[in-house]
């Protein structure tokens, strides 16, 4: 699985939004921020949020429909904000399992068929994390009855409406990188609900790490 994450970029500055919009095609006045043109940003108050990418930049934000990358599908942020709204610069950060670095380059350092666990956050270079990942799962917990509890665990081709996503379970398979000793592994390894991973037959000792991550704002907090 890939999980893709999105939220305000670690130390942006916010702008404020000075004047209350009397459309939602129009520019939003602000000021203050860290915001450039071209800028994925999002527009939010305690009332309404919005992702678009700025068009223009002079006092006020533009988000006309444009070819630009990745660009708006339209000029509309489906929502008229008002004064003390804040505008954010925005990130896309993606995790996902390959092939290890060191099984993959000249001299191969580690043993061919290593995974690893990878980090991308925009348009950087992919980080190498951690070696030995086999496998990365992801289920998202569904709330179908509005009361903000999950009530069911779904793979991302199961889930229909991401509006009522309100946590996200990730399980790990991690394998040491090397064999050792002569005990054979010949288990096999139930990741959430659905995926079970065969028996590998060999001498390399794993263990699954699980971990659940409430959506802010959409759990019930009792």
């Amino acid at each position: 699985d890939v999980l893709v994450l999105r939220g305000p970029r670690p130390e942006a500055q916010p702008a404020i939004v000075t004047t209350n919009m009397a459309s939602p095609t129009d520019p939003l006045v602000v000021s203050g921020g860290s915001i450039v043109v071209n800028d994925v940003v999002m527009a939010y108050s305690c009332e309404g949020q919005a992702f678009f990418q700025v068009t223009a930049l002079g006092g006020s934000l533009s988000h006309t429909a444009t070819g630009a990358s990745p660009g708006n599908a339209n000029a509309s942020t489906s929502y008229q904000f008002k004064r003390n709204a804040e505008v954010v610069p925005v990130e896309t950060t993606v995790y996902f399992v390959g092939p290890s670095v060191g099984a993959t380059a000249p001299g191969n350092t580690l043993p061919i068929g290593t995974n690893s666990l990878y980090r991308q956050v925009g348009s950087r270079a992919r980080e190498e994390l951690v070696q030995g990942v086999e496998q990365m799962q992801v289920e998202y917990g569904i709330d179908t009855n509005n009361d903000r509890t999950v009530d069911d665990y779904r793979e991302a081709t199961a889930t229909t409406n991401w509006q009522q996503v309100i946590s996200v379970r990730v399980a790990l398979l991690v394998r040491s990188v090397q064999q050792y000793g002569t005990d054979i592994d010949a288990r096999s390894y139930q990741l959430l609900t659905n995926t079970t991973v065969p028996a590998a037959n060999d001498r390399r000792t794993r263990q699954i790490f699980t971990a659940t991550i409430s959506l802010r704002n959409r759990v019930r907090v009792d």
